[in-house]
């Protein structure tokens, strides 16, 4: 749960600060008021792409600050997978140089953005219009779907299993090409173990196949002489 929101030289906000109450909060305002810039304020904190228009003056730092309550929340696993210092209060900073360049930290420790996004969908849902679609998504139906049904621990197992899937074949197609080859001949001769009989030569061809039922060219015509009554017909062959 966000508890605190900092926010300085961003948009039209010069300096602001907020204390949230655990329960619900509601910010009202006429348009133009800077509701929807509290909201990009809080989406560049979690990890927000810098469209280059956040500061307000542009010879001083951008910076977003919030303070996160994560008892609860279950995530010392993330904290843990990342090499991070978990606190049940928690710290996110966001700031924007005056070159453009983009620092993120959490609990006072640099971290990627990408990190910062894993961590924001963990903590934040913004709604906005048109948010339904998002049952459309088969993905999201997916999720949600695990999420009742408890599949954490499964899904767990799942991401071991194929991880390690991929490791094997990253590693099985990084074998020198010598063992290449013996893994191509192997599977040749497994393929060879399971033809059938006629196709391993243990059976004659068709006849269609063979050389001397085909149709003779033209360089050797072959015509029947007749024979004695005593002797039997043969082939005479005469070349042109």
């Amino acid at each position: 749960m966000l508890r605190r929101l900092s926010v300085e030289n961003y948009v039209l906000i010069d300096k602001l600060e907020m204390e949230l109450d655990p329960h619900l909060n509601i910010i009202t305002g006429e348009t133009g008021a800077g509701k929807s810039i509290l909201l990009g304020a809080l989406g560049l904190l979690l990890g927000a792409k810098n469209d280059g228009s956040a500061m307000k003056d542009a010879a001083r730092n951008c910076v977003v600050e919030g303070t996160f309550d994560l008892s609860g929340r279950d995530m010392e696993a993330f904290f843990a997978g990342n090499d991070l210092d978990y606190a049940p209060e928690t710290t996110v900073t966001r700031m924007i140089t005056p070159a453009g360049k983009s620092r993120a930290f959490i609990n006072d420790l640099p971290v990627q953005l990408a990190q910062l996004r894993e961590f924001g969908t963990r903590l934040i849902d913004i709604h906005s219009q048109h948010q339904n679609l998002i049952l459309s998504s088969e993905e999201f139906r997916t999720s949600a779907l695990d999420t009742v049904a408890g599949n954490g621990e499964l899904l767990a197992q799942y991401a071991a299993q194929y991880t390690r899937l991929t490791e094997l074949r990253r590693r099985l197609a990084a074998l020198p090409p010598a063992d290449a080859a013996t893994r191509s001949g192997s599977a040749s001769r497994a393929k060879s173990s399971r033809l059938p009989t006629s196709a391993k030569g243990n059976r004659p061809p068709s006849r269609k196949n063979w050389p001397y039922w085909r149709t003779p060219t033209a360089s050797a015509r072959c015509s029947l002489r007749s024979a004695t009554p005593s002797m039997p017909t043969k082939p005479e062959c005469s070349r042109s």
